[in-house]
């Protein structure tokens, strides 16, 4: 069902993340036959085709209204019982949920850490995650380095983990070149398509083949899913459509020998 596009976008946007869905060991007669709790990850991606206009100075220096309310910012991080990174906390904004969660760590006044939060989310922001990155280091060598035994919410392991992912991720957060190149900061279409693919493929008593069962099941509702209509194309021409009209074969009379 792949298709190619006439003509190339100006802006091609490709984004990538994984998935869960559970399945099945096939051949093993009737009934749900797992190994392990049959959990398999699966690889998904998104093209967009978009357009783009470009700045000599950054468009947006300053961040969005949205993310400076506090309201606002909690329900994206999950509410007040969710770790930074955990996994009971939406993806839809992991820096602002790493952030946020450590500086209430490290701060034990509502006010204090709401402002610090907003110090280091501008500071990303506008691509200053150096400075970032050298204050919580500062606050991890004050607290410590957590222990192997140490919980997700402890203060130091909340720390250490917004490190980490800052450390992994700092060549990816030059935002405001981003936004001067007219470059999507965005991960909001992956993290929409991965739940649009969910609705088919997980959910309860739903055990797909491993891996044959699985990957079909993908591959139709990824076609599904594009704009292009290759799905309703490929369901037109496919053999044995009942709709389409096949050619009959002229079976010729067989022919006698004269003696």
């Amino acid at each position: 069902m792949a298709q190619q596009a006439e003509e190339p976008p100006q802006l091609a946007v490709v984004e990538c993340d994984g998935g869960r869905v559970r399945t099945r060991e096939p051949g093993q007669g009737p009934g749900v036959h797992l190994v392990a709790e049959g959990w398999r990850e699966t690889k998904n991606a998104v093209l967009i085709r978009a357009t783009r206009q470009v700045f000599a100075e950054d468009p947006q220096p300053e961040p969005p209204a949205c993310f400076c309310d506090a309201q606002h910012v909690a329900k994206i991080v999950g509410g007040e019982k969710s770790a930074p990174g955990h996994s009971s906390s939406p993806p839809e904004q992991p820096v602002l949920s790493y952030l946020y969660g450590s500086a209430k760590a490290v701060h034990s006044q509502a006010k204090e850490a709401w402002e610090q939060y907003r110090v280091w989310m501008r500071g990303c922001w506008q691509g200053e995650v150096d400075q970032v990155l050298y204050e919580l280091s500062l606050w991890q060598q004050r607290l410590d380095p957590p222990p192997a035994e140490a919980a997700e919410q402890d203060p130091r392991r909340v720390v250490a983990k917004t490190l980490s992912y800052l450390q992994h991720n700092r060549g990816r957060m030059d935002y405001p070149s981003y936004r001067r190149q007219g470059r999507p900061v965005t991960s909001a279409w992956m993290e929409s398509l991965v739940k649009e693919m969910n609705y088919r493929v997980k959910g309860s008593e739903m055990f797909w083949n491993d891996p044959e069962g699985a990957e079909a099941i993908l591959q139709v509702r990824a076609a599904a899913l594009c704009d292009d209509g290759r799905l309703v194309s490929h369901l037109k021409t496919r053999p044995g459509y009942a709709f389409v009209r096949r050619p009959k074969i002229r079976i010729l009379p067989a022919q006698t020998r004269k003696s």
